[in-house]
């Protein structure tokens, strides 16, 4: 077997064919692989660090993962699984994500895996305070042999959330008081400042430390670099993240999310940052 020879037999079959046109689906279904689905993950072993003319078409979007051990020494013993136990659908019930990631741990266990582990805080949704050893517990009642383990302990699961909840309950209501006002006050600051840039338009939150802003720019991706890498007013420019990775929907391309999580002062220096930084990119041309 070898890709390319595959690759051009593919090819071969169209040209002795009327077939006019060629699309990803006709090809995929001339190549061995046809009724088989692209691989997810692709484990080259032995150390080298090439494809070998492996599956060349089949794996343009599979994760590649290299390691030393030797092919005759690569058993199922070497394989780990990392579950979070989130959904990315609120129509689905908690209850059925729960059974799935233990269908997903009974298989591993079933398939020889070595070790399942809890990743990080990811039972929100189930308890205000996550303990990953109650997931491990329950797993642990339904497998056999496999070792089952967490990701991280200490810090997010024990003393700080605790802590933190012993502590409000004996703080005075005003000390909450005065964390909202300076919030509220931080939040205007941002939401005001960019509201009054010719084009932004940013939305007030009622409760987040951050705010979504829609900027007079195509592609929010690139204005977020270059203002990070290539620009600044007065020695200071400003961090922001694309607004596209908090949708479903990836299309939004001109949001941009800003947390304001500083002082006052500096949030008003980051709002004038931002509108000389619109006009310059605009003068630049680079949407």
């Amino acid at each position: 077997y070898g890709s390319r020879l595959e690759i051009v037999n593919a090819v071969d079959k169209f040209c002795s064919s009327n077939t006019k046109k060629i699309t990803e689906n006709l090809f995929k279904k001339q190549l061995m692989t046809a009724n088989t689905p692209d691989p997810d993950l692709v484990i080259r072993t032995s150390g080298e660090q090439r494809l070998s003319n492996f599956l060349l078409w089949q794996i343009a979007y599979s994760e590649l993962y290299f390691t030393k051990t030797l092919w005759p020494d690569y058993n199922s013993s070497k394989f780990q699984l990392a579950i979070n136990l989130e959904r990315v659908d609120d129509t689905i019930s908690m209850k059925e994500v729960a059974r799935h990631t233990l269908e997903m741990v009974q298989l591993a266990d079933q398939k020889n895996f070595n070790i399942v582990w809890a990743a990080e805080h990811h039972a929100l949704e189930m308890t205000i305070a996550p303990n990953p050893f109650q997931i491990l517990t329950w797993w642990a009642t339904h497998t056999s042999n496999i070792r089952l383990g967490t990701g991280v302990v200490a810090a997010p699961y024990w003393h700080p959330i605790r802590l933190a909840g012993e502590a409000a309950l004996k703080t005075p209501h005003s000390y909450f008081e005065q964390v909202s006002k300076e919030y509220v006050e931080r939040r205007d600051i941002i939401v005001n400042g960019l509201n009054n840039i010719s084009g932004v338009i940013c939305p007030k939150p009622q409760g987040a430390f951050y705010a979504i802003a829609q900027l007079p720019i195509d592609d929010a991706d690139h204005f977020c670099q270059w203002i990070l890498e290539s620009f600044n007013h007065e020695g200071s420019t400003v961090m922001m993240a694309p607004a596209s990775g908090f949708y479903a929907n990836s299309k939004v391309k001109n949001q941009v999310r800003i947390a304001y999580v500083l002082e006052k002062e500096q949030l008003k220096k980051a709002v004038n940052c931002i509108k000389m930084a619109l006009k310059i990119y605009k003068i630049e041309k680079f949407e």
